[in-house]
């Protein structure tokens, strides 16, 4: 690669060798930027992915009910299944992406001991009454299950209001059939 004229040649005889030597500069420039970009993007995919398969074991379930209505969400790192009714035969399962994953496993950290869910208090109770759904929230992972005391649906406790908040959006709970 010739970067400098011969003794022979004028200055001036060489630009258009100058031209292409900015155009490689600036051509290099943009694949190193693009290796960059594609790397970085990737890398992000594969740490909300890792966050599936890391907590694999897993599993929220919401349920909520009353006389003549039943309404369940069961929730993996990679789907969420809704049941509107008590026999499930009419339940819908899609696919979780990563992002939606990650947005509901932050809330799960958010709940500060998972093991006194069961003595959390509701801050209503107008289920006892038939006045809201009775509901309650269930996190099972590895050989351990926390089940939440029975509030109203739409009323969580705070301790774990991030959470169940999150699994009813995600869901087709608010879908009619």
């Amino acid at each position: 690669m010739k970067l400098l004229p011969s003794a022979n040649e004028s200055p001036d005889s060489n630009r258009g060798g100058g031209q292409k030597q900015k155009i490689m500069k600036k051509l290099i420039a943009l694949i190193i930027l693009t290796v960059i970009t594609v790397t970085g993007c990737s890398s992000t995919k594969g740490t909300a992915s890792s966050l599936q398969k890391e907590s694999e074991g897993l599993v929220f379930e919401y349920t909520a009910m009353t006389r003549g209505t039943y309404k369940n969400v069961v929730v993996t790192p990679y789907q969420i299944t809704t049941s509107q009714d008590a026999d499930k035969k009419n339940s819908v399962t899609k696919q979780l992406v990563a992002e939606e994953w990650k947005k509901l496993y932050e809330a799960y950290k958010s709940i500060k001991d998972v093991k006194t869910i069961g003595d959390i208090q509701a801050p209503t109770k107008k289920h006892q009454y038939d006045g809201a759904l009775a509901a309650s929230l269930t996190i099972k992972m590895a050989n351990q299950v926390y089940s939440s005391p029975t509030f109203d649906h739409g009323n969580p406790p705070a301790e774990i209001k991030a959470l169940t908040d999150e699994i009813v959006t995600l869901s087709d709970l608010n879908k009619t059939k």
